[in-house]
């Protein structure tokens, strides 16, 4: 086997990695399957963590959550403004919601799919 079991180990190399998000019937935006340092980026914004001495409590911000894994997910879009939280912030909830979904749909699809591969 050697080094060759390893060659599907890294995220970029997937077929899977870059793919569109479409509003309408038109490519809205360009995403990336999310590494392990955009998740800890997400959960460093949209959560907050304390230690009561005796368990650890976790708050997350749903808002917060949907806006940094938008944010880390894309690498483009058409509009005419900078791909900024900011400018994420000003999007109508409608467009929103339509790229946090198909942003989800492929983070699913693709854990779906290292499960997978890791069973055979």
């Amino acid at each position: 086997m050697g080094k060759e079991q390893f060659r599907n180990c890294f995220i970029d190399t997937a077929n899977k990695y870059e793919y569109s998000i479409v509003i309408n019937d038109t490519d809205f935006a360009r995403a990336r399957t999310l590494s392990t340092a955009d998740r800890a980026e997400i959960e460093q914004n949209a959560m907050t963590k304390r230690f009561d001495g005796k368990e650890l409590h976790v708050d997350v911000n749903s808002q917060k959550m949907r806006l940094w894994t938008v944010k880390q997910a894309l690498v483009s879009w058409v509009v005419d403004r900078p791909l900024t939280i900011e400018n994420i912030a000003l999007l109508t909830p409608d467009i929103l919601n339509e790229i946090a979904i198909q942003i989800n749909a492929h983070e699913a699809e693709v854990d779906q799919d290292v499960t997978d591969n890791e069973k055979n």
